[in-house]
């Protein structure tokens, strides 16, 4: 159990690249006026944290240090009410300043985990 653990933790941090890869398109999009395609990323964004959150739920007891999720909830509330209002700078904003930070700790924290499992 504890290798396939091992081998989650390892998929989740490369994910986590392209969920940042991928947010940074959806970015693009927003701040050039590009709204259309900026959505059109949105639902493969949230596949991916829905994806990635479960995979750290699974693996937290190998983690180095704790991921604590809450944080990136809250973040998720202002794009949405963001997306209500049709906010896509502020969507833009929270996705580039909030959210990418809290994914590289993740993925920093995942791969410190994989130093000490190995």
């Amino acid at each position: 159990m504890k290798e396939q653990k091992i081998d989650v933790l390892h998929t989740a941090s490369e994910y986590i690249d392209r969920l940042i890869e991928g947010i940074n398109q959806a970015v693009n999009h927003f701040q050039t006026g590009q709204e259309l395609k900026g959505l059109n990323l949105i639902e493969p964004i949230v596949e991916g944290f829905q994806w990635l959150t479960q995979a750290l739920d699974l693996t937290q007891d190998i983690h180095a240090r704790k991921i604590d999720l809450v944080p990136l909830n809250n973040h998720f509330k202002e794009i949405v009410a963001s997306f209500e209002k049709e906010d896509y700078v502020l969507i833009s904003d929270i996705f580039q300043y909030e959210v990418i930070p809290v994914l590289e700790e993740w993925r920093e924290t995942l791969r410190l985990s994989l130093g000490e499992q190995s």
